[in-house]
């Protein structure tokens, strides 16, 4: 009974705060209502908060209004998902750890870039930035391996990442239409670490398979809701006019095909007249770097070459640890030949980089994940038909093509250390876990 008096007095003063806000503006009473609704609804669950986490990593909102920085939203989310989900783990008495092969070389990649970052050319930035970045993408992988534990999580990943990727998506859009979309001359881009035409392709592409498998496998207005945020994503690819962007959404489009198409001269001519329609719009050929016109190499391709030269010589002068965690760019002039430097002092290439900055030591268990990885794409959509729920099966089948589009594209860029590159690692690798046991599994076991 004595909690009664205290109760009323909070929601006095809360509804005394809330309806204070309407000398603002008339509708700020009811924003600030739905906006505690929705923090209450999302920090009640540390796989919502993980969600959460995650959409404010690529959707960069103190990017975009500078004042949020100060609260730390994603720092917000993180420290949250990590506690609740530590709460539920002592509340249950759960010590289990959903084991996987990822694990022991995410681990050894770990070391391999500390290490890098003590002996490379510059320990001190080296050691800032992997407690300032990489220790994000420790905590999303032990998140996202821990929290993303049934085929409908799996689920709901997916369609945040294809959500986010359509407001970026509409973003991009909105900059080409309106003519704001001039990196290069004609090319959109978003803030911040996705101000980079190619960065943003790159992340779009992450949810465009989903999409396009949830279009091919529901019916009704789900349907046409998803097929209208895919057409929002695929034309934000187009408005980025990034080549490595156009080549990863081809190859997706080339393994979703074979589920609908089962001729293959058929399946490539819809992919040749699809790609080449969209290369047309896209109005590529207006880039100020690499438009495709004119004979020999362009600017872009061979500054890529370049970047790629003194990599491998970085290789050679470093080989065990390498240059350094995310020192590459520091090195590039010393290691280069050519004496014109083309656009950002970077590899151009994830694998190049991954390499030339951590040595053998990190590119081994590196490029031993993304091979694992694949391989248990592969798996899972084979399983695919094991599930009911026609969500869970389409993002069981998109996998598969968003890990090839996403490599392929990120062929062209330095995204090796980047948290997109290990949600995608993290979320395969618990997407199979997750599944039901295999059938010869449940026959052993009876």
């Amino acid at each position: 009974m004595r909690r009664a008096p205290a109760i009323a007095a909070a929601t006095a003063v809360g509804a005394a705060g809330v309806g204070s806000l309407a000398a603002f503006h008339p509708f700020a009473p009811a924003g600030a209502v739905a906006g505690a609704a929705l923090a209450v609804w999302v920090f009640a669950s540390p796989f919502r908060a993980l969600l959460g986490f995650m959409a404010t990593l690529l959707l960069r909102p103190a990017d975009i209004v500078p004042e949020l920085a100060v609260l730390q939203p994603a720092k917000i989310f993180a420290l949250s998902a990590l506690g609740l989900w530590a709460v539920e783990k002592m509340v249950r008495q759960d010590t289990t750890w959903p084991g996987s092969k990822l694990d022991r070389y995410f681990a050894w990649l770990t070391v391999a870039l500390l290490a890098s970052s003590f002996v490379g050319t510059d320990p001190a930035t080296s050691i800032a930035l992997f407690q300032d970045v990489f220790v994000k993408v420790i905590i999303l992988y032990v998140l996202i391996r821990n929290l993303v534990n049934t085929p409908a999580r799996a689920a709901a990943t997916l369609t945040t990442l294809g959500a986010v990727g359509a407001a970026l998506g509409a973003y991009a859009l909105n900059a080409k239409l309106t003519g704001q979309a001039q990196i290069e001359g004609s090319r959109a881009g978003f803030v911040g670490l996705l101000g980079d035409p190619n960065d943003l392709a790159l992340v779009l592409l992450m949810g465009m398979p989903f999409l396009a498998s949830v279009v091919m496998m529901t019916h009704g207005s789900r349907r046409w809701i998803y097929g209208l945020l895919l057409a929002v994503v695929i034309a934000g690819i187009v408005s980025t006019q990034s080549r490595g962007g156009f080549m990863g959404l081809g190859a997706a489009a080339f393994i979703l095909l074979q589920d609908k198409v089962k001729s293959r001269a058929l399946q490539i001519g819809i992919l040749a007249v699809g790609m080449a329609g969209l290369m047309a719009v896209s109005g590529m050929s207006d880039r100020s770097s690499g438009g495709g016109e004119g004979d020999g190499i362009d600017e872009s391709a061979q500054g890529r070459l370049d970047a790629w030269m003194a990599g491998m010589r970085m290789v050679k002068a470093r080989p065990i640890l390498g240059v350094g965690y995310d020192r590459f760019a520091d090195n590039y002039p010393t290691y280069v030949t050519n004496a014109v430097i083309w656009g950002k002092l970077e590899a151009h290439n994830s694998f190049v980089k991954a390499v030339a900055e951590t040595g053998i030591v990190g590119f081994v268990p590196f490029m031993t994940m993304v091979v694992l990885s694949f391989r248990s794409a592969v798996r899972v959509r084979r399983r695919r038909n094991e599930l009911d729920d026609p969500m869970e099966r389409a993002a069981a089948s998109s996998l598969l093509p968003t890990m090839t589009a996403f490599f392929i594209s990120a062929f062209f860029l330095s995204q090796c250390w980047s948290w997109f590159t290990f949600i995608l690692l993290a979320l395969v690798a618990a997407t199979e876990r997750s599944l039901p046991a295999a059938p010869e599994m449940q026959g052993a076991k009876t």
